[in-house]
């Protein structure tokens, strides 16, 4: 199985995590969930926003802060970070298309 398959195999498996804001968009979340079926992330494992997309990083009590340079630099040469990028924008950019396309159809009624 490629890691692009396994990253996303259990990507339905919610983990709670303590209520909280992207540090980028303000998008509130309670949850996330695994992209490498290891269990509860680690400080310093890397999240990603659904909302904007923005990186963040885990702290020892599953709260999230702003990457450093150097931590964002790390998950920028990280493959597997760059095809849940690549993951997020496909399903974003799905989304703005059915939403396109419904408005469009309610412009025909």
């Amino acid at each position: 199985m490629s890691a692009y398959h396994r990253m996303f195999q259990h990507a339905d498996d919610e983990i709670q995590i303590p209520k909280q804001k992207c540090w980028n968009c303000g998008y509130e979340m309670d949850s996330t969930t695994e992209a490498l079926d290891r269990g509860l992330p680690c400080e310093g494992d890397a999240s990603m926003c659904l909302s904007c997309g923005a990186l963040s990083v885990f702290n020892k009590d599953l709260t999230m802060r702003k990457p450093t340079e150097a931590e964002l630099a790390v998950f920028n040469a990280n493959p597997l970070i760059t095809q849940m990028q690549i993951y997020r924008a496909g399903i974003v950019g799905d989304q703005i298309k059915n939403r396109n396309h419904q408005d469009e159809q309610d412009e025909d009624e």
